[in-house]
């Protein structure tokens, strides 16, 4: 370790040589190496962190590069983790990175969130948040979550001594169109990935007022600030119940049943698929199996996990939500 490197963090009574040495021996995963997870792992890797996971499925594109400043032009095409890893060795070769292509689901968060301090939630779909969730309350550990949408978002501190994100938002937003969907300015990602790297010290170091159990919102483009607390957020009693299996393959012999509306279905139907829309599952419930197990998908997997939790309140038992949905086939 240079301590001509981290001099100037040094220097901060709150963090010192003890501080710089917590930096060195702490372990983070960084899920999603989008526009939060970029300014999460450079800024890590810059202060010193000895070693950074990093979990994403996705390749560099080209529609990426306004806010995931991580990469350029020579990475197009690369996968994410890897152009990521090169280039936080280009940053920093104190800190170790793990890097892993891999779409998160329950099994793969249960394998890979003990290993790790602290996890930073960087992903954009509540699949990964509550799989995330779930493991980081079964282990113990913090989950810094953030999410934005335009020009304004969130940054929490989840599970450990704080309530889970599952405690927060119980059921799945109506509607939550993602980036490519509703548009985000690039520093707004860069900002938000910025207050999730400095929680995240906060939380190694032991130092400040961390987010535990407090919800910080701004907007960007007004610059209107608030927080609010959810201390006393209560974890969901038949919590069992509400971890939909998030699976990542069509198995053969399920019933697919397709909760988009008719057109979205005529356009990118999964082959052999039902079409029931969300809203018409309670007046066509005659339609659905007892006897197959049944997978549910839509567009990006929102309207699927709500389709899951109807269909266990009415007493089905094999049911899953494919993760990511079927943009992943298009």
């Amino acid at each position: 370790m240079s301590p001509v490197r981290y001099s100037r963090q040094i220097a901060l009574p709150e963090v010192g040589v003890e501080g710089q040495e917590k930096l060195a021996g702490a372990a983070v995963l960084v899920v999603g190496a989008g526009g939060l997870g970029c300014p999460v792992l450079q800024y890590l890797a810059a202060a010193g962190v000895g070693r950074l996971g990093i979990l994403d499925p996705d390749r560099v594109e080209a529609s990426n590069l306004h806010r995931q400043i991580l990469y350029g032009d020579r990475d197009l095409g690369e996968p994410k983790v890897l152009a990521a890893a090169r280039r936080i060795g280009e940053l920093n070769p104190d800190c170790r990175v793990e890097p892993c292509q891999q779409r998160l689901d329950s099994a793969l968060a249960e394998e890979w969130v003990p290993r790790f301090d602290v996890v930073v939630d960087g992903t954009d779909n509540f699949a990964a948040k509550y799989a995330l969730s779930d493991a980081c309350r079964e282990h113990g550990r913090p989950l810094v979550s953030a999410s934005i949408q335009g020009f304004s978002g969130y940054v929490a501190c989840f599970c450990a001594d704080a309530p889970s994100y599952r405690a927060l938002f119980p059921e799945v937003p109506d509607a939550a169109p993602n980036c490519a969907e509703a548009g985000v300015l690039g520093p707004v990602a860069g900002f938000f990935g910025v207050l999730q790297a400095a929680e995240t010290l906060k939380l190694i170091l032991d130092i400040g007022c961390p987010l535990r159990g407090r919800l910080l919102r701004v907007n960007l483009l007004t610059m209107e600030v608030s927080t609010f607390s959810f201390t006393r957020a209560v974890e969901p009693i038949a919590r069992s119940r509400l971890i939909v299996p998030l699976l990542d393959t069509v198995p053969d012999h399920w019933f697919v049943l397709d909760v988009r509306d008719p057109d979205s279905y005529r356009r990118s139907g999964l082959p052999g698929a039902h079409n029931i829309p969300l809203e018409q599952l309670s007046s066509r419930r005659e339609e659905l199996p007892r006897d197959q197990p049944i997978l549910v998908y839509c567009q990006r997997g929102v309207s699927s996990e709500r389709a899951c939790r109807w269909l266990l309140e009415q007493g089905y038992t094999e049911v899953a939500s494919l993760v990511g949905g079927c943009q992943r086939f298009e």
